[in-house]
């Protein structure tokens, strides 16, 4: 990000604490799906991969059955897991019409993690991140370092002193639009999902499946430091350079409208596009 949080001898130490509880929208979605039904949805991703299994059982025993598998093996299909599959299939049905992803992905604000940057402080809700865990299929770990870094983000962004030693002012950045707090946050999460990789592989999943069900806020970074071509996107080579010139304007400048972010960013990415 081109930030630090200390320079010299000053150092702006900010604490990460994991807390239970559950923030309140979180609540109220917790709320209004019955507890037994939660036990199906944390292992949502299990039952769609039992009824794809089946599904290719099926599929080979009607008309590639070989005598290559073992003789314990019945010849012959049984109809018990036709019926195993039906019952799944149902089952699978009932739970994607709870749409727990989309009841999440309502969500306007970070339920999984919070930075509070008045103390500052960044809280890690771990009874969260575990439902949530689940129900997209990812570990708790990846989803923990996903979080965290999000919130580390926002951290470096609003404490991070740039070269001259300034920092966002914490008024200026309490103003500032949602679309861009939350975009940088966002931006810088994928960058850093990205750099861990090949030593955590794990990470950049889950940023992506969490990121599947987010909207708003959480998804403008992708519009970023795009060229703009007939049918496609092309992304930028210097996205990360546009992206940490405009930080720095917004926060000398006081931006809190995220219009004019965006045309300082799209003045950036003519200007290196030549």
């Amino acid at each position: 990000m081109g930030l630090r949080l200390s320079i010299g001898d000053a150092t702006q130490a900010v604490p990460v604490r994991v807390v239970p509880g559950f923030p309140a929208p979180f609540q109220n979605v917790l709320d209004c799906i019955p507890p037994g039904l939660w036990r199906f949805l944390l292992r949502l991703p299990a039952l769609e991969a039992a009824v794809e299994g089946l599904d290719s059982v099926i599929e080979i025993y009607s008309g590639v059955r070989t005598d290559a598998i073992s003789d314990e093996v019945p010849s012959l299909l049984p109809p018990s897991v036709a019926a195993a599959k039906e019952f799944c299939d149902q089952l699978l049905s009932a739970l994607r019409r709870v749409e727990i992803g989309q009841k999440l992905g309502d969500i306007s604000e970070d339920i999984l993690g919070a930075y509070f940057f008045r103390v500052p402080e960044v809280h890690l809700y771990w009874m969260v991140i575990g439902l949530v865990a689940g129900v997209l299929g990812i570990t708790v770990e990846s989803l923990t370092v996903v979080v965290a870094t999000h919130e580390l983000a926002h951290a470096y962004s609003h404490l991070g002193r740039d070269i001259d030693g300034k920092k966002w002012e914490t008024e200026a950045f309490a103003r500032v639009d949602l679309n861009i707090v939350e975009g940088i946050a966002q931006f810088y999460t994928e960058v850093v999902s990205r750099k861990l990789e090949t030593r955590n592989p794990p990470v950049l999943p889950a940023y992506q499946k969490l990121t599947e069900i987010q909207r708003g806020p959480y998804r403008v970074h992708e519009e970023w430091a795009k060229r703009k071509s007939p049918g496609k996107d092309v992304p930028m080579p210097q996205a990360g350079e546009i992206v940490r010139a405009t930080l720095l304007q917004c926060r000398s400048r006081e931006i809190s409208d995220y219009g004019m972010m965006k045309q300082i960013i799209e003045s950036s990415a003519k200007q290196l596009a030549g």
